[in-house]
C-alpha cells in the first residue's frame, strides 16, 4: 500500500499519475492528514489530487473540520490527549525531553 502521511505540499500531475497507475494495478492507498490549515495545500478543494480523488473514487475533502462533541464530552476542537506507552519500541521514542520536535 502507498501511505501518504501528513503531506502538506500539492501533488504534481506526474505524482498523481504514478499513484493512479499503482491503484489501477490493484494497489491500495491510505491517507492520513491533519485539518486543512493555511500551510497545508495537499487536499484543498481545488487541488489536483483532491480532484483526482473525486473523479476516480467519488471522494472529496472540504476546507472544514467535523467535530462530534457527544463522543468526547468536550467542547468542539478541544485537544484530546493520548496515552503514550513508553514500554514498547515506538513509545520509547516519543516525547523525548531534549527534543522539541517530539512534543
Amino acid at each position: 500500500a502507498v501511505l501518504i502521511i501528513h503531506r502538506t505540499e500539492p501533488m504534481s500531475t506526474a505524482e498523481i499519475a504514478i499513484i493512479d497507475d499503482y491503484i489501477q494495478r490493484g494497489g491500495a492507498l491510505f491517507i492520513m492528514t491533519d485539518p486543512l490549515l493555511a500551510e497545508n495545500s495537499f487536499l484543498r478543494e481545488e487541488s489536483a489530487f483532491n480532484n483526482y480523488l473525486w473523479e476516480h473514487f467519488g471522494l472529496k475533502t472540504l476546507d472544514a473540520v467535523m467535530v462530534d462533541p457527544a463522543s468526547s464530552g468536550q467542547t468542539p476542537l478541544d485537544i484530546m490527549s493520548a496515552t503514550v506507552y513508553f514500554d514498547n519500541d515506538i513509545g520509547q521514542r516519543l516525547n523525548i525531553q531534549d527534543d522539541p520536535d517530539s512534543r
